[in-house]
């Protein structure tokens, strides 16, 4: 029996009908077993989990969790199933078990579709990747206080259904094609990568080593930092400004002077302009902006918790009042602010901190911390070389990024485009590395 399609109203080609998922189905789509998975015991089944799906074809390496024979026979995961994640954030989120990794099972938050023997698995995983099958399921998602998207609803989502000859002819299609452009999207990842080792790499050797690769050099005394120019100085923290954001500068709400910001962790990932936190955006008052560029400026970072190990350093016009997840450092006049942050983020807020409980960094920790301090003219000299750098690596990763973008927009396209019938998939087609 065919169906409309109830979300978009695309014309099928001859031959296609519209089916719920449930009529495509071999066994009724079905949630797993609610058990925590807290065995990684590799003589028993694995236990596939929401966390384990890497993507639409491959589970992490890094996860494995299993659980004993006769449990996992309750929910037994066999090649060319598709499980579907029913509850979270990532709701909607499939995986193809196209490969016989052994014996596997799946867990409670996801949903699995097994096909019918005239039902392609790689076409309905296709199908699972595309805006038909997205569009349905964030339309009918529950939004509650988490995510939920049921087996009931997976059963009836509209699905396009060609001949089973088309539907492999699509999917070894799609095959080759998604191919070329995953590895291309791979080889732009890590040129980003590479980017971004490469630019880490400058700005450590010019803070460290300065801009005069001729200049002579001493021991720093520092195992983590070796040789600094001759001429350098190292200082402890202490002497480079003073630390605030401890107990008893707090606010608990935020000011109500326009000028005054209250610094939250989220705030530093605000966009701004290289080191410097955009804190004028919401300024409408001539007036204002210009007091608010003559004001002094703080480095700020995080204090305690995970966000320490982002290494995220910003600079901050005050007045500022920090939430108590927060630590300010006024730098002191004879420092070069920027050159200060720099060298903050080269030495690592995570390699500072205390970790053993809680990540926390403070004064015990900043304040007896050892920097590379060259002259005041020569730290500004640095910053301009690594501003230079850092506008040169930026054009080169917006570029990158762009280029991911229309990548992924072209890989989704074709994806929808094939498997709703949009893009007509010669009969001639040969795949080079057809599935067996």
């Amino acid at each position: 029996m065919s169906y409309r399609d109830p979300t978009k109203d695309l014309p099928l080609p001859l031959g296609w009908e519209w089916k719920r998922l449930k009529f495509l189905s071999a066994k009724p789509v079905s949630n797993g077993l609610g058990v925590a998975g807290d065995n990684d015991n590799p003589e028993w089944p694995r236990y596939i989990r929401i966390t384990d799906i890497e993507d639409s074809r491959r589970l992490r390496n890094d996860t494995f969790r299993s659980v004993p024979k006769e449990l996992a026979a309750e929910a037994p995961v066999q090649v060319g199933d598709i499980l579907l994640a029913s509850v979270g954030a990532t709701y909607g989120k499939s995986y193809l078990h196209s490969t016989d990794i052994g014996p596997c099972c799946y867990a409670g938050f996801l949903s699995r579709y097994r096909p019918k023997t005239d039902v392609d698995p790689f076409f309905v995983s296709y199908w699972t990747e595309s805006a038909h099958y997205w569009n349905q399921v964030r339309a009918n998602v529950i939004q509650a206080t988490i995510q939920n998207f049921s087996a009931a609803r997976y059963r009836d989502l509209v699905t396009p259904v060609p001949l089973p000859a088309e539907q492999r002819r699509i999917a070894e299609t799609l095959d080759e094609a998604t191919g070329k452009v995953d590895r291309l999207i791979a080889l732009r990842r890590r040129q980003m990568e590479l980017l971004r080792e490469q630019r880490a790499a400058l700005i450590q050797q010019a803070v460290t080593r300065g801009l005069n690769p001729n200049a002579p050099l001493k021991d720093s005394g520092l195992p983590w930092l070796g040789q600094i120019p001759k001429h350098w100085e190292v200082k402890k923290g202490r002497y480079l400004g003073v630390l605030f954001g401890t107990e008893g500068e707090f606010k608990e709400t935020p000011p109500t002077d326009s000028l005054t910001l209250y610094l939250k962790v989220d705030d530093l990932n605000s966009p701004g302009n290289g080191l410097y936190l955009d804190q004028t955006s919401n300024i409408e008052n001539q007036e204002q902006r210009t007091l608010n560029a003559q004001t002094t400026h703080v480095l700020v970072f995080p204090k305690r918790g995970a966000a320490i190990f982002t290494n995220k350093v910003r600079i901050a016009r005050e007045p500022v009042i920090l939430d108590p997840n927060v630590m300010g450092w006024r730098v002191s006049i004879k420092h070069d602010i920027k050159y200060v942050a720099y060298a903050l983020l080269v030495r690592k807020l995570f390699d500072l901190a205390d970790v053993s409980t809680v990540p926390q960094i403070n004064n015990k920790h900043i304040y007896p911390a050892k920097f590379p301090v060259p002259p005041l003219a020569e730290q500004s000299a640095i910053v301009s070389h690594i501003e230079s750098l850092e506008t040169k690596f930026d054009g080169l990763l917006s570029a990158y990024t762009r280029q991911l973008e229309l990548l992924m927009e072209y890989r989704a396209a074709l994806i929808h485009e094939c498997v709703t019938g949009q893009r007509a998939v010669p009969e001639s087609f040969k795949n080079t590395n057809p599935r067996n």
